[in-house]
């Protein structure tokens, strides 16, 4: 479920989305994350690349296609 938090700016440029994003990733419990998924996963040995890093590299390949 996403929540809205009113009291934080909309990011205005990629970069900052970044730094957002990653800062959400910092917080994530990664065990946790792979628990809620796991029951929609034929093959679950494919969750094994989740890691902090994994996500954020994901996120510095992030653009924004106008």
């Amino acid at each position: 479920m996403q929540q809205s938090h009113p009291d934080l700016p909309a990011p205005e440029t990629l970069a900052e989305l970044k730094q957002l994003v990653k800062a959400r990733i910092d917080q994530l419990n990664i065990e946790d994350a792979k628990s809620d998924v796991t029951p929609f996963i034929k093959n679950t040995s494919e969750l094994d690349i989740w890691s902090r890093g994994y996500f954020n590299e994901i996120v510095d390949q992030m653009t924004i296609n106008s």
